[in-house]
C-alpha cells in the first residue's frame, strides 16, 4: 500500500512474486494485494514492466492509483500480513508510517534485513528476509504457525496502541521541547 517508489521496492515484486509462485503452498494460500500508485515522478518504462509482471499472477490483485482515507484503512484493516520490501540502503534509518499503522492494526509485517524497520516489533511479528529465496522461506513457516503468529501480533498491537497515543506523542515534543528527554512512564 502507498506509493508504488523504487526505494520502497516497487520494482522488486515482481520477482519475489515470481518465487512465491513457485511455491504450490503459497501460491494456493496466499492474496497480495498491490497498490499501483505511481510517483509524481515515475519510473516510467521499468515501472509499468513490473505492473504487467505482477499481473501474470492470479493471486496477485493490483489496486489502481491513490487510495482515499476510507478505502487505505479497509484495506489495511483486511491485512494480515504486510509485505515491506524497502531497500535498506534508503531504509537504513528512516521510519514508515505504514509499519506503525500495520502494528497497531496487528499485522504481521516482513521487511527486508538490514532496514531500520528490522528493529521495531517484539514477539516475532516483524520478520525479515534477506533474499527472494528466504522470503519464501520466512512465508512457508509463517503459514504454518499463522495461528501462533496473529495471536502474538494482535496481543502486541494492544501493547502498541496504549503506548503510542496522541498524547504520548504530544509530551515527547513538549518534553523535548523544553530541553529534557523524554521517559514513556506507561
Amino acid at each position: 500500500l502507498g506509493e508504488s517508489r523504487e526505494a520502497k521496492g516497487f520494482l522488486d515484486l515482481p520477482e519475489l512474486m515470481d518465487h512465491i509462485s513457485a511455491s504450490p503452498l503459497l501460491r494456493k494460500t496466499l492474496k497480495v494485494v498491490i497498490q499501483n500508485w505511481a510517483p509524481f515522478r515515475g519510473l516510467g518504462e521499468p515501472h509499468e514492466q513490473a505492473v504487467a509482471s505482477l499481473r501474470r499472477h492470479p493471486f496477485v490483485e493490483i489496486v489502481e492509483g491513490r487510495l482515499d482515507a476510507e478505502d487505505y484503512a479497509r484495506r489495511l484493516a483486511e491485512t494480515d500480513v504486510l509485505l515491506m520490501p524497502y531497500h535498506p540502503d534508503t531504509y537504513a534509518l528512516r521510519g514508515s508510517g505504514i509499519l506503525i499503522e500495520g502494528l497497531s492494526r496487528a499485522a504481521i509485517i516482513l521487511v527486508r534485513a538490514g532496514a531500520s524497520m528490522e528493529d521495531s516489533g517484539e514477539d516475532g511479528v516483524v520478520l525479515s528476509y534477506e533474499t527472494p529465496q528466504e522470503l519464501v522461506e520466512v512465508l512457508g513457516a509463517l503459514v504454518s504457525n499463522f495461528d501462533e503468529v496473529a495471536a502474538r501480533a494482535k496481543e502486541m498491537a494492544v501493547r502498541f496502541r496504549e503506548v503510542n497515543t496522541p498524547e504520548a506523542y504530544v509530551g515527547a515534543l513538549d518534553t523535548r521541547a523544553r530541553g529534557k528527554p523524554y521517559t514513556n512512564r506507561h
